[in-house]
């Protein structure tokens, strides 16, 4: 097995050398984590900092954060009043203030961690 946070297999069940490099990796003060696959329907991965090595749970290193961005063209709509502006995908009403823009969003693990929208020049 070549990449040690991607394990989906009981301990037990895992090659010997995979084992040891699975420990070697702790040992030397990565971050493991650790499932108990028959606790539910799909694999619930929780930071292990003692593991037990026990041969029917699931053990891995754990996994470095995705970081994504993902940006798309947006218009940014006032309709005035008391109505603050709005962000639609395309112009709705003609009668309306709208300013043409890009809205970026960054993820981490899936989450949006931050939200951007940016005027076109």
């Amino acid at each position: 097995m070549n990449d040690l946070s991607k394990v989906d297999v009981r301990f037990g069940e895992l090659e010997q050398i995979t084992q040891w490099a699975i420990r070697g990796a702790h040992a030397s003060g990565y971050p493991i984590e650790q499932s108990d696959p028959d606790f539910g329907t799909s694999p619930h991965w929780g930071e292990c900092k003692r593991p037990a090595w026990s041969n029917c749970m699931m053990y891995r290193l754990k996994p470095k954060p995705v970081r994504e961005t993902h940006a798309f063209k947006q218009w940014c709509v006032s309709y005035g009043g008391n109505l603050g502006p709005s962000l639609n995908a395309s112009i709705v009403d003609v009668d309306v203030i709208q300013t043409e823009g890009t809205t970026t969003i960054e993820t981490l693990d899936g989450k949006a961690v931050r939200i951007v929208w940016e005027a076109a020049t």
